[in-house]
Order: structure tokens, then sequence, then C-alpha cells
């Protein structure tokens, strides 16, 4: 069945490609010209869609924003879908900035929104119905997808002071700063101190209320703040302040929890009572896990999971805060253990309320060495825990929603719906296909699911039961058992929001390369709000196709391989193996790049230029602490490389390797353990983990004296992607084991190393490296952009960037096949 899903993609594919002889391979400057849709909402009543349109990306009035899609070039649109009339904006927008959602008051009359410009940004708020926006005299710290709580017509947020970050950022701080020091009048010391010596300067922000009426700011408490979440009746505001971490040298610090060295204070405000009040603190000395936040909505009851300071997170608990009495109560979990999964950045623990009483996902707290337990939902109280989902055969169920008085589950590819007393109803038996979970996309990928909230439907996504064929969604009503269902018009498209209430789902179709924002409801209708990118019309990228493969150990494993326009079946090519330890593929549906996604990496660029690009997942157990993460890695690759070269897609005598981040370092190791590469090109990696374990961000440099030492870096290599379990100085062996550099005299493949100066991984990682490689007399050369960060954000340097790729490759791997395409 594969095999003739592939065949039929590449029949698709040549074809497509004689009849449109004429189309132009895609290029950089078609990419730095595309525009995008961003976040997109339904408001309460399904009737109005608002959504932030994009411009196109190298049309921005400045690039100083170091933001990967284009901070400056949104607008605010609005739709109301009972018209017939076009999409207009919000409100007048300055067309230099850039305006971005940040959520909606409950009632649906208002919206908050963040203007950027090149001097900051600043919070606002505009009515729905059309009237002036207001903005506030201070610059909103939160995440575009961070929740707002409202209270009563005032919204709550983390704000600094208008001015106080810098315009221009660290290039213009670090500037400012030298400047200073050559007028000789004033000096540029900045200091930090350590153990008796540290020093813990007040935060200048804090959490406000601003008043949607009045515009108007009244402050509830100071400092920096992770999350923040309102009582279900609205009298109180949980809050977690960031405070220095309190560091036992004889413990790890956990990435997920503790990261950049911050540990977080629980604070009960009164939103009445302003900032001369004295906030509760109901688990005092306790460091409280960001994610776990968690109120009834039909009581006044807060869960929350915290560690006492001092102890490891796997003695952290749950707590129970009654907002009644103004205490907290640890929970009571026997023989449990809260389930704390680690992928790579965030320690997430999952509970839901089932009215006033609480359900946790939780596992045995003591197995048999090699033998987990597996996790369940237990619901809490009157006793031992009562174990909800023990009737799940296999893997345990996956929390979708809350209902009124249940959990919505999703297991084996249909819902359920489990009482408090475990009884369980098939929510989806009368559908033939399976259903798989759905959540709403933000900008930076879809939005998280924390501090689910009761409701009387739920959304889920119909398997699409096979390439080629269109999305579908459903709306499931809880209280009557109807469904509905969604369906996209088009193959490939994805549902970027959807309203049960209106019974309507918003979309992201692609037509001929175009980008269609479209509407589309239960009733069959479809209605094009946007359309973008005209100018990919006759534009074409590469083909992805899918590779079934067996890993190492003899799992079964999905990669990707994204083939040159005009790729003649059966034709080996020089392939490029795009490598990002962490990536694991399933399914049918590729999830990769398309035309339309702006950004520096995009490969489409490099399949257009002629080359393959192959994708192999490398799954990573980063529950496992320590860990060595080079052991193996050839391997693990290598399984998806030679069933790509097997299937006769690939060359196996013209392959590169190529990866950033994380797959710099990847890439810098590969070329020291395996000889089969002809070239590589590496960006923005760590190469040697013992000197990247103390390395500052480069902003902290500026930032340390105000907000003391950040430990990202240092996290980062313990418990997170570096996985050492342990300093440097600890377990040093481990250490040089993993280091790319460490591996450097066996290098016989030529590699071309990028970074910028302004990332976050130091640009000092690739001086260390490329300097080995000089001492070495290896074949490597270094390019470094100045003002960039992680990722290029100037078209100049995303044009130079590309220009090198090419110049790189043909050189050491041999120019591409000539393509079938003008």
């Amino acid at each position: 069945m594969v095999n003739a899903m592939r065949s039929g993609m590449l029949l698709l594919m040549s074809c497509a490609f004689g009849a449109a002889h004429a189309a132009k391979p895609y290029d950089v400057d078609d990419m730095l010209a595309v525009e995008s849709i961003g976040g997109v909402r339904f408001d309460p009543s399904g009737e109005r869609l608002i959504y932030e349109r994009y411009g196109p990306f190298d049309r921005q009035a400045d690039f100083g924003q170091q933001d990967v899609i284009g901070e400056l070039r949104s607008k605010i649109q609005i739709v109301d879908l009972n018209g017939t009339g076009a999409s207009a904006p919000l409100f007048p927008q300055d067309p230099a900035g850039g305006y971005t959602i940040s959520g909606l008051s409950p009632d649906g009359r208002r919206l908050v929104f963040r203007h950027a410009s090149r001097t900051g940004a600043r919070a606002g708020i505009v009515p729905l119905a059309g009237g002036a926006a207001r903005e506030f005299d201070l610059s909103p710290t939160y995440s575009p997808i961070q929740s707002l709580p409202w209270i009563g017509q005032g919204v709550v947020f983390s704000a600094e002071p208008a001015g106080e970050v810098a315009a221009g950022g660290t290039a213009a701080a670090f500037a400012g700063l030298w400047a200073r020091r050559n007028r000789g009048d004033a000096p540029t010391a900045g200091v930090i101190g350590s153990g008796r010596f540290t020093a813990f300067p007040e935060a200048t922000g804090g959490l406000v209320l601003a008043d949607a009426g009045t515009a108007r700011t009244a402050p509830l408490a100071s400092g920096r703040f992770s999350a923040w979440h309102a009582s279900a009746d609205g009298l109180v505001v949980a809050a977690l302040r960031e405070e220095r971490l309190a560091i036992d040298p004889a413990r790890r610090i956990e990435h997920g929890a503790n990261m950049g060295g911050i540990q977080r204070r629980l604070l009960i405000l009164d939103p009445r009572a302003g900032s001369a009040q004295k906030p509760d603190e109901p688990c005092a000395g306790c460091d409280v896990l960001a994610s776990s936040l968690n109120w009834s909505a039909s009581a006044p009851l807060l869960s929350f999971v915290a560690r006492d300071e001092g102890r490891g997170w796997d003695t952290a608990r749950y707590s129970i805060y009654d907002r009644r009495s103004g205490r907290a109560s640890m929970v009571d979990l026997g023989a449990l253990k809260p389930h704390a999964g680690r992928m790579g950045f965030a320690l997430d623990v999952q509970s839901a309320w089932i009215g006033d009483r609480l359900a946790i996902f939780a596992e045995p707290a003591e197995t048999p060495p090699g033998k987990p337990g597996r996790a369940d939902w237990y619901l809490i109280g009157q006793g031992k825990p009562r174990n909800l989902t023990a009737a799940f055969a296999g893997a345990a169920p996956t929390l979708i929603g809350i209902g009124r008085e249940a959990l919505i589950v999703l297991h084996d590819g249909e819902a359920w719906a489990i009482d408090p007393t475990g009884g369980r109803r098939n929510l989806t038996a009368t559908l033939a296909e399976p259903v798989q979970s759905w959540r709403p996309v933000g900008p930076f990928g879809p939005v998280p699911e924390q501090n689910l909230q009761p409701s009387d439907s739920v959304t889920l996504r119909l398997a699409a039961g096979g390439a080629g064929k269109p999305e579908r969604l459903i709306f499931i009503d809880l209280m009557t058992g109807r469904i509905d269902t969604v369906a996209a018009s088009l193959p490939g498209g994805e549902f970027v929001a959807a309203s049960p209430a209106g019974r309507r789902a918003a979309l992201i179709e692609r037509d001929r390369n175009m980008t269609l924002l479209s509407v589309v409801g239960t009733d069959g209708s479809r209605r094009e709000v946007a359309r973008l990118n005209e100018h990919l019309r006759q534009v074409v990228g590469g083909t992805p196709v899918r590779i079934d493969h067996k890993g190492p150990s003899g799992d079964a494993r999905t990669s990707w391989i994204l083939l040159p326009p005009g790729y003649r079946p059966g034709t080996p090519v020089a392939t490029i193996v795009n490598v990002y330890p962490g990536s694991f593929f399933s399914g049918e549906t590729w999830s990769k790049w398309s035309l339309d996604d702006v950004h520096a990496l995009n490969d489409h660029i490099l399949a257009a230029h002629g080359y393959a690009v192959l994708y192999p997942s490398i799954p990573v157990d980063y529950d496992q602490v320590p860990r060595d993460p080079l052991k193996g890695l050839p391997e693990q690759i290598f399984a998806a490389v030679d069933a790509a070269v097997a299937q006769g897609y690939v060359d196996p005598g013209r392959l590169g390797v190529q990866g950033q981040s994380y797959g710099g370092y990847t890439t810098g190791a590969l070329v020291g353990l395996t000889d089969r590469f002809k070239t590589a090109v590496a960006q923005a990696g760590i190469y040697d983990l013992v000197s990247s374990y103390g390395q500052f961000v480069i902003d902290l440099r500026l930032k340390a004296e105000k907000a003391g030492l950040d430990l990202f870096s240092t996290s980062l290599m313990e418990t997170g992607q570096g996985g050492m379990g342990a300093p440097p100085w600890a377990d040093p062996e481990r250490y040089l084991r993993n280091s790319p550099l460490m591996h450097v005299e066996k290098i016989r493949t030529p590699i071309m190393l990028m970074t910028g100066d302004l990332d976050y991984v130091s640009t000092t990682q690739t001086e260390e490296f490329f300097t080995a490689l000089t001492r070495l007399n290896k074949d490597a050369v270094m390019v470094r952009y100045y003002g960039e960060d992680h990722v290029y954000n100037s078209p100049a340097n995303i044009r130079d960037m590309w220009r090198r790729i090419f110049d790189w490759y043909d050189r050491t791997l041999g120019p591409p096949a000539a393509l079938p395409v003008k």
C-alpha cells in the first residue's frame, strides 16, 4: 500500500512538471516575499473571525527585533461571517508596526493585542464591534501563547515600564555602553555575585490589571512572573513569581522546571487590593512547577505541584489550595507519584478537575528495575485514589477535554467520556474512521492544553485515511452525543481555529502554491477570507516522499525525503541529510516545510537547487538522564539513509549532512564519527560541552546585574538536550566523549561552520571548533553574521547564507543534476 502511495505521488509529480514546464524553481527571493497568516481566532459566538495577516517578510520597516516570523509585518484583520463583506483591519494600525492577538475577553467584546515597533512593544485593548484602540504605557512581557485572565472588564498581564526594553535590543545596548566608556564620564561595570555575595535587585516589572474602559493600569505585584491564572469567580489570581534558584551543589538543575536558574513562588493576589496587599503564600519555601497551576471551575480550589527548596523534583507532590480557608494541603497519593514528562525543555504534569474533585495523571512510585509502571488517571479524595483508566488496554489514554462531570480521553482512535466512578462511554462508536486529537494552532505551534476548563463540546480530527485526502474535524456535543463534521475542500489543508458554537472552522489551504484562509461550516459552506502569495503560482519546490524503515533495534520508523523538482523516478540523486535528534515523524502527512513558510532554513530552497533533502527520524529518550547523546547516533541516521538508498532515491556516493542548533551539534559530531558524508554544513551548534556549560547567553551580559545569573546553558547540559546528568567536574569523561571537539582529529569531511554573533548559543563555540580544525589543517570555512541571532533575519544575510551553501555543496559534493524546469 505504501509503495503504491509513493508511486502515485511520483507519477503525479512527473505529470505536473510535464504539464507546467514553464514553472520556476523556488528560490530565496520567493521565500522572502511570502505573506503569512498568523494567529486565528473566532469570537465566542463563532460569528466573527479575527486573524493576523503578515505582509511580505522583506518589506518590513526594520529587522532588528530578532523574531523569526517577522514581528513588524503583522496587522490584525476581522471579518463578519454572517455578512458578505471582505475582511478589514480591526482598527487603524501603524504601517511600520506589528500587531498580534493576545486574547479575547470572555464575553467576546474586546481583544487584547501587542503592538511591536522599532522602539519596543506596548499592550492594548480594542472593542471588536468598532471603536478606538487603547494602548497602555508599559511593555508586555508575556508570550503570544499565554492565556490572559480577565477580572470584570480588566485583563491581567505581566509587563515592564515602557522604555525599559532598549530599542534596538542587545546590539544597541552594547553600543551604548561602549560609547559611554569612550566618553570616559561614567563607569560601565556590570557586577554579579555568588554564594554570600549574591545580590537580588528588585525587578522593575510586575503583574498589572489593565482596565479596558479607562485604559488605566493598577499594579498587583512586582517581579517577573511565569504564569498567572484567575479563579473561576474572579476573586483572586494565582501567580508564580520568578526568583533566583536556591542552588544545591549536590543536585542536578532540572532544565524543564528551573531553566535559566529560576525557581517560582506561588502568590495568591486579590485584584481589588492593588499593590499595597501582602499576598498569601500558601506554600512558603516551595518551588512550584510552572505548568501545574489548575483552578477548579466549580469551586475555589487550586491544584499545583511543588518541591521543597533543597529537594529534588522526584520528591515533588500535588497540593490543593482552598481560597475559603486560605490554606493549602498536600494530596495523599499513597503508592503513586505524579507522572512528569520531560520533552527536551519542559517538565510537565497533568491534572483535571471533575467538579470539586481532582484527577491526576500518576504512576507507581516504585517499580522493579527496567520495568516502569504505566501512568493512569486517578481520582483523588474519599479514600484511596481511584484508577479511572485501568480498563484501557495498552498505552494509557490521552486527556483531550473535560465535560461537566467527566474526563474526555482519546485511546486507540476512539474518544471516551469517563465519569468519577470509572464508568466510560464511547463518544465515537458510530464513526467508521479513527479520531485524533486536535488543538488550535498559534504562531509558534499548537496552543498548550494546560489548565483545561469544562466544556459542552470537544473538537477532534478525523484520520485522513491516506495521503492526498482532505482534512476533517468533528464537533461532539457532550450533552446530546451529536456529531457534526467540517471538511477541507483541498488536500493538505490545516485547521487553525474551530468554533463548535458557530459550527465552523478556519483552515489554511494551498491552491497552486497560493495560501488561502477559509472558513468552512458543518452545512458544507465554504468562504474564502484571504488569498496570499500570488507570486508562488508558477513556482515549484521539492516533493516530499515518505520512507518507511526499521531503526537499529528493529523498531518501525518513518522518515521523509524532499525530492528536487523534476525528479525522475528510480534515479539516485545527491542528497543532504538534515539532522536534529528528537525529530520523530509519524503518520502519512508531511509536516516539515511548505513554500509559504517564511524561515531562513526552509529546505525547499535547497531542493529546488537540485539536491534531495532527507529528514531521518531520530528519537531521543529525554527521561533518561544521564545519557550519551552520541552513542549509536550514526546507526540511527544511517538506518534512514540506507532505506532511502535501497528505495532508489539517494546516491550513496554523494551524501552531505547539515543541521542547525542541536542539529549543528549533531553535524559536527557525525563528521568525526563517520566518513560516509562528503560534505557538511553546521549552523549555531555547540561543539564543546564543557565550555558551553558555563557560557553566558549573550544578552545576560547586560541583564545579569539586574536579574542575577542565568543558568540556561548549565541546566541545558545537565538535564536538557545535553543530558549529562551532572556538572563537567563531576563526570568529565561523559562530557568529553560527547563533545564534537574531542572527535575533531578524525574529521576528513570538509565542513562549513555558520554562526551569528548575537546567538544565545555562543559564537565562541564555533570559534573553538574552527580553531581546532585550523590547528589540524582540516578543510573548513567559518562564516559569522554580525547582528544575527539563532536564526537569521536580515534578508541580505539570508540571501548570502544560501549563496554560500549552494557554492559549498556544488564545490564539495558536485553540482546537482540539471532540472527539467525553467
